[in-house]
């Protein structure tokens, strides 16, 4: 199984990172369709030196939003890692809990407060360590219509949850 790495750097450290493996893994989101893209010229302007009164130079600079797409993401849990870190089912139910909010208060000039929702979270839980199949085979279950409509194929044995975004 995939895994994802996250770089720490140690406290007093002279720029060496060292690698996390960890056992939950979410891969880039890709967008359904070809997306619209808008940008708009912006001026950027920033205080200058000192106690922050005296005004700095402006520049110019581009803004660009992407206006309307619906992404998919996938990701796996490695329960082997998930041992060796301790990571348990529960904490795998609060991921599952977590995602379908997870753009709540995260808004900024590039995602407008209320630009970006999770529409479903599509949750599938093994009945045993190994899987009973693998990552590309219960992905490949999985179809989004354009809308954000899901549909699923059946695995014998394997029902997926369907979570509803907010």
């Amino acid at each position: 199984m995939s895994h994802l790495i996250l770089t720490q750097r140690a406290e007093g450290d002279t720029g060496v990172s060292i690698g996390i493996r960890g056992p939950v893994t979410v891969q880039s989101a890709f967008s359904l369709a070809p997306v619209e893209i808008t940008s708009v010229q912006i001026t950027k302007s920033v205080s200058g030196e000192g106690d922050g009164t005296k005004r700095g130079s402006d520049t110019m600079g581009m803004k660009h939003r992407v206006e309307s797409g619906i992404y998919v993401f996938f990701g796996s849990m490695n329960p082997q890692l998930a041992e060796r870190t301790g990571f348990s089912d529960a904490d795998a139910e609060k991921i599952k809990n977590l995602l379908p909010r997870l753009f709540q208060n995260d808004e900024s000039s590039a995602r407008p407060a209320g630009s970006m929702e999770v529409l479903k979270v599509v949750w599938w839980k093994h009945n045993c360590k190994a899987g009973q199949y693998s990552s590309a085979k219960v992905h490949r279950t999985l179809t989004v219509e354009p809308g954000g409509d899901v549909k699923t194929a059946d695995l014998e044995g394997l029902k997926p949850d369907i979570v509803s975004g907010f």
